[in-house]
C-alpha cells in the first residue's frame, strides 16, 4: 500500500489560537514578575541586615547608658547621705552667740565678785 500523504496541518480554531497567545503572554509577566520579586527579595533582606546593625549599636548604647545611670544613682545616693550627715553636725552646732553668751556667763561667775561684771570678749579680726 503506498503511503498515503498528508495534507496541511490544520490550523487550530481561533479561540484555541487566542488561549495560547494569553497563556505565553501570561508566562512572560510572570517571569517579569518573578525576577522584581527576587529583586525586592534581596532588597528586604540587604534592608534587614541594616536594621539589624543599627538595633545592634542601638542596644549596646542603652547598655554602656545603664552603666552611666548606676553610676550616677551611686553618686546620688553618696551624696544624700553625707548631705544628711551635714545637716545632723550642723543641728548639733551652737551659734557663735550662744557660746559667747555662755562664756560671759561662766567668766562672770568664775571672778571675784569685788571686780565687777567681765567685759565680753571681742572678735579678733585678722589683717
Amino acid at each position: 500500500m503506498a503511503g498515503r500523504k498528508k495534507g496541511p496541518p490544520m490550523p487550530p480554531p481561533d479561540g484555541e489560537r487566542v488561549f495560547a497567545v494569553v497563556v505565553e503572554q501570561l508566562r512572560g509577566e510572570f517571569k517579569v514578575f518573578g525576577e522584581a520579586l527576587g529583586g525586592l527579595r534581596q532588597q528586604m533582606t540587604d534592608g534587614f541586615a541594616a536594621v539589624d546593625r543599627r538595633f545592634e549599636r542601638v542596644e549596646h548604647e542603652i547598655g554602656e547608658m545603664r552603666v552611666d545611670l548606676g553610676l550616677v544613682k551611686s553618686a546620688a545616693t553618696t551624696h544624700s547621705r553625707e548631705l544628711r550627715e551635714i545637716r545632723r553636725a550642723l543641728g548639733n552646732k551652737v551659734e557663735r552667740g550662744e557660746v559667747e553668751t555662755i562664756v560671759e556667763h561662766v567668766v562672770n561667775q568664775a571672778a571675784p565678785t569685788d571686780a565687777g561684771p567681765v567685759e565680753p570678749l571681742k572678735p579678733r579680726v585678722k589683717p
